[in-house]
């Protein structure tokens, strides 16, 4: 399934408060006071801002001048989101310049959040601007300007910034209990990097201090904020010393982030029969993250009693579909134990998918192909020709009906052609001649080549475990994963280019209206 959430489900969730003029978007006039250029998703790193801003994360919206705020929350192994509660009819950040493009949002060193701002005029793309405005427009005036912003809490004295160049490896490693997430990630990079320094290695201060803050019990103590002690785990991971005692201990730490990632960072080292113990009674763990973990854990191991664990899981999330993706994850290492259950899992899953009234959001990939833009010009005169639907009625059998249906015609490789008998001639024109331009990407292809030296290219219809179902022009067909070589996905539509080869523009009219045909 795809692994997309819309985190923000309330109705109004892409209306947004510019305090600058409105300006009609030259590729959306439509879109007023409406998020439609959202970018760098990025979460605050600190406390400094304090207990409000713990689960905030930053868009920057560079066509409306601003930057919002949405605050995160637990929704099952993944999040939902909401406009902060006292930023109702506000923006986070808002600036009455138009010219003002806020790209991106970083949480500095000090704690602070700093925002770039390209500076534009113009921020559309040239290409999704017409010819003829194009050429009474400077599309790149401001490109000699451009600002950082420093955003800093009224009050709140910014934090000191390590210097890491100056400090001892003991100090450098400590960084690492920081709050800000940015010296984290310096002092990490550092004590990977200067591992191997035969005089004196930062890792065995990290490892001293990871040792210390599991053994002191303060893992719960800063359970309210557990980044610096998983950043710990897995600095300790990154340079093979994370020990079986540290992995035992914080998999007993009350937080259940902390619970969460420890179970992934147990994958390594399995095979030990102490901590596959311990991982195997986190199955009545309280908290759904790590169960689900636990099963995606497990199988990685081939111990007897995963199956048995496994079960249990399914009783009691069986009607989770997270849950049961990652059991069957975990099955291939137990087919022989769990065949009959993954079978029921595979049943439940499609069943809670179907019944699901929340569909994932279409996702478009474009491409800008000028050749192809050449043919779909050297077509326009169809929007001006009458077509003849009975001439079209045999075109659609000749050239369409391998891959599309239409009036109960034809085979469901791509969309029914009935879905676009509304749309613009120009639009179904673009869709012919450059049918790779903008497609679904349940519609791109893939290319398969098989261990017998086979190549097949089709699109994706199903995957599961163990095989790949494939739509083909010739038919759907099954592929065990065990016989494939390779596989490459495409930006392109299954669609092929060159219709113009077969189809003149009369002939394109006459199957548009077909398809508009009663």
């Amino acid at each position: 399934p795809s692994l997309r959430r819309m985190l923000n489900n309330e109705p109004d969730k892409l209306r947004i408060y510019p305090v600058s003029s409105g300006v009609r978007r030259l590729n959306w006039p439509d879109a007023v006071n409406t998020l439609t250029s959202g970018c760098n998703a990025m979460p605050y790193r600190d406390t400094l801002f304090g207990e409000e801003y713990t689960h905030s994360f930053f868009i920057c919206e560079p066509a409306n001048n601003l930057v919002h705020r949405e605050v995160l929350e637990p929704d099952g192994i993944s999040f939902r989101s909401h406009r902060a509660a006292d930023e109702q009819g506000i923006e986070f950040l808002a600036s009455e310049d138009n010219w003002s493009r806020f790209t991106q949002a970083r949480t500095g060193p000090d704690g602070c959040l700093y925002v770039v701002d390209m500076y534009r005029q113009v921020i559309e793309h040239p290409e999704w601007i017409p010819n003829l405005m194009l050429e009474h427009m400077d599309v790149r005036a401001g490109e000699d300007k451009g600002r950082i912003y420093r955003v800093t809490k009224e009050g709140v004295k910014p934090r000191k910034v390590p210097n890491l160049d100056k400090l001892t490896y003991g100090e450098m490693a400590k960084v690492l209990e920081s709050p800000n997430g940015w010296a984290r990630d310096a002092a990490q990079k550092l004590v990977i990097e200067l591992a191997s320094d035969i005089t004196e290695n930062p890792a065995d201060y990290l490892q001293a201090i990871l040792t210390d803050t599991l053994a002191s019990g303060s893992p719960d103590i800063s359970s309210e904020f557990p980044g610096p002690l998983i950043q710990m785990l897995w600095s300790s991971h990154s340079l093979g010393m994370l020990d079986v005692t540290q992995l035992i201990t914080a998999l007993h730490v009350s937080d259940a982030r902390v619970r969460l990632q420890t179970v992934r960072l147990v994958e390594r080292q399995i095979s030990d029969i102490h901590l596959l113990d311990e991982i195997l009674s986190l199955a009545n763990d309280p908290d759904l993250r790590v169960r689900v973990q636990l099963a995606l854990t497990l199988g990685e191991s081939s111990d007897p009693r995963v199956p048995d664990v496994l079960r249990s899981l399914a009783k009691r999330d069986g009607d989770n579909p997270d849950m049961l993706i990652a059991l069957l994850t975990a099955y291939p290492k137990h087919e022989a134990a769990l065949t009959e259950d993954a079978k029921q899992w595979q049943a439940k899953l499609k069943e809670l998918q179907k019944s699901s009234s929340t569909k994932a959001p279409v996702q478009i990939i474009t491409n800008n192909n000028p050749d192809r833009d050449k043919v779909v010009r050297q077509y326009a005169s169809v929007a001006t020709l009458k077509g003849d639907a009975e001439h079209g009625h045999t075109l659609y059998k000749t050239i369409c009906f391998a891959c599309h249906k239409l009036k109960n015609e034809g085979n469901e490789i791509g969309p029914d052609l009935g879905t676009i008998a509304g749309k613009p001639t120009d639009q179904i024109v673009e869709a012919i001649m450059d049918p790779s331009r903008a497609v679904e990407a349940r519609y791109l292809s893939t290319t398969v080549t098989l261990k017998d030296g086979r190549v097949v290219i089709g699109m994706i219809a199903e995957e599961t475990a163990n095989s790949l179902t494939l739509k083909t022009a010739s038919g759907t067909e099954v592929f065990l994963r065990a016989d494939i070589k390779g596989r490459e996905a495409s930006t392109k539509s299954i669609m092929p280019d060159g219709l113009e080869g077969v189809m003149k523009p009369q002939d394109v009219a006459d199957v548009i209206e077909w398809i508009r045909a009663k």
